[in-house]
């Protein structure tokens, strides 16, 4: 469950969809069969593709995502402002 600080990416259920709005966009992460799927970002994630994480990433407030996406590298996004379940 998402609390005024943020959740775990581990915490996150499947199937679960999280919005992560940023200083500059809005994400949409997914679990899905114990992998991680980010949109949001119009180059490198406009529709659900498939990014890796540190395992103990957390989203919450102030905080960056940072992320590796395939045939791109390491993205890192401007500071969170608001993390919610969907749905």
């Amino acid at each position: 469950m998402v609390d005024e600080r943020g959740v775990y990416l581990k915490d996150i259920p499947e199937e679960q969809k999280v919005s992560i709005e940023t200083q500059n966009r809005c994400y949409t992460l997914l679990k899905r069969n114990g992998k991680v799927f980010l949109s949001g970002h119009p180059e490198h994630c406009a529709r659900l593709t498939e990014v890796r994480f540190n395992s103990d990433a957390f989203f919450g407030r102030g905080k960056r995502l940072v992320c590796t996406l395939p045939n791109w590298g390491t993205m890192t996004t401007s500071e969170i402002k608001k993390v919610s379940f969907v749905g």
